[in-house]
């Protein structure tokens, strides 16, 4: 089930870039930069809180501010062209260690890095073509289009599959349907349906939403032409079915709001499940291609979610409170994401933004911790397409390593000189970061001396 699961995971990702990626030409190839920036107070205070006094008193805050002030000046860039890619590793915008990678004439595969300075790794034409066999073998067994028809057949079928089980369930008289104006975050609806059953009956639902599924993907698996195991299916059904009523089932309630005043497709989902033991609550608001939505968790009784949430700032009952918002702007790659969560009294937040740029993509991603006042880190990544070819990796006046003889039985010539060779490519590395930023290595290197 696993299997099946991380298929169908990978195949989503795959259908979700592809309106992203349909705007932009990469056909010539892309470069992609990423930076992030660390929120130096934040994570002072973070340090001195789990260190203490004394650990302090051995790392001076001036040292620590050089550190934050480094890492906060790292970044990297990435460049390819269907031919040669390109990685450094960046420092205050200056690269201070590279990768190169690319093909030869004669077929085989070079890696060069200034940490080998003197050396080159590379895979013969042979070994390429056979891993190239491999790969296509591999990748030819995922046909796109076949793959993107069979979804949208899935969509449509499942649709009416889930229908059908909606109406076999309607006729057991557990749907209460009324009419009225009911106001839910500021959208009216004017329809109401509402469920008032158990964790069994939820159970029992559930297991038919699957059984209905079951065909479906077997039937998807077969016309997309996916490598899944035979006894896959078989297994999910296993689990599906392997379910034992609990003597003491836990009262749920959902309710779904629809026929909004003035727009076609928002709608409203709650559920509740709550004993003496434990309570869940959650809210999900769906407006055209936009979700927002809140999950209320806390161990115990309560008498409604504002306690939940009291509880969870206050960390008490492993209480847990998540909201998250997903907003599609007006282009498929524009979007903003926010999932924040309470929990044993921390906050944690996530915030990213992604928007079509110059033929490429801008994203940002925010992370918060303890406070939403001001993000821990925050990370900027760009993607631009290339305008023109990059310089073929140059091998000239480097010695050619078979990466197939890093092993174990390396001979010991070979090891030896490469051992040597990174020794004088670290060295080069540390020369390019003092020339990068001074002050913050030379910070490092003191405190580094004074700890010895």
């Amino acid at each position: 089930m696993k299997k099946v699961i991380a298929l169908f995971l990978a195949l989503m990702m795959m259908v979700g870039c592809t309106g992203a990626m349909a705007e932009m030409d990469l056909s010539k190839g892309a470069r992609v930069d990423i930076n992030y920036d660390l929120n130096k107070d934040m994570f002072m205070g973070m340090i001195q809180m789990a260190a203490g006094s004394e650990a302090m008193e051995e790392m001076p805050p001036e040292v620590i501010s050089a550190v934050m002030d480094l890492i906060s000046a790292i970044g990297a860039t990435a460049a390819f062209d269907g031919e040669t890619v390109q990685i450094s590793l960046n420092l205050k915008d200056e690269p201070i260690v590279n990768l190169e990678g690319g093909m030869l004439q004669d077929g085989s595969l070079v890696l060069a890095t200034n940490i080998l300075p003197s050396h080159a790794l590379m895979l013969d034409a042979e070994t390429m073509n056979q891993a190239k066999a491999e790969m296509e073998n591999a990748m030819g067994q995922f046909d796109v289009e076949k793959i993107m028809a069979a979804a949208e057949k899935l969509e449509d079928d499942f649709e009416d599959a889930l229908e059908g089980v909606m109406k076999n369930w309607a006729a057991k008289d557990l749907v209460k349907q009324e009419k009225g104006s009911y106001v839910m975050e500021d959208v009216t609806y004017t329809q109401k349906y509402t469920v008032e059953t158990d964790s069994n009956e939820m159970m029992v639902f559930l297991q038919d939403v699957l059984n209905a599924m079951m065909p479906l993907l077997e039937n998807f698996v077969k016309e997309a032409n996916l490598p899944v195991e035979e006894d896959a299916f078989a297994e999910m059904k296993r689990d599906a079915n392997n379910f034992t009523p609990d003597e003491d089932p836990i009262p749920v309630c959902v309710t779904v709001y629809d026929e909004a005043v003035g727009h076609d497709d928002y709608s409203f989902v709650a559920l509740e499940m709550a004993d003496e033991q434990a309570a869940v609550a959650v809210a999900i608001g769906l407006y055209d291609d936009n979700v927002e939505g809140s999950i209320y968790f806390g161990e115990g009784s309560y008498e409604s979610a504002e306690d939940i949430i009291n509880a969870a700032y206050a960390g008490q009952g492993n209480a847990m409170v998540m909201d998250l918002a997903v907003l599609q702007g007006e282009n498929d790659e524009d979007m903003n994401a926010v999932v924040t969560m309470v929990m044993g009294g921390m906050y944690m937040g996530y915030y990213v933004e992604t928007k079509a740029v110059d033929g490429g993509m801008d994203a940002k991603m925010e992370m918060y911790l303890m406070s939403d006042e001001a993000p821990m880190m925050t990370v900027d990544y760009k993607l631009r397409p290339l305008t023109e070819k990059l310089t073929p990796v140059s091998v000239e006046g480097k010695q050619m390593v078979n990466m197939l003889q890093l092993n174990e039985d390396m001979d010991e010539t070979l090891a030896e000189a490469l051992e040597k060779d990174v020794s004088t490519g670290l060295s080069s590395v540390l020369i390019n970061a003092v020339t990068a930023a001074p002050d913050e290595i030379q910070a490092i290197l003191n405190l580094a001396v004074q700890m010895q």
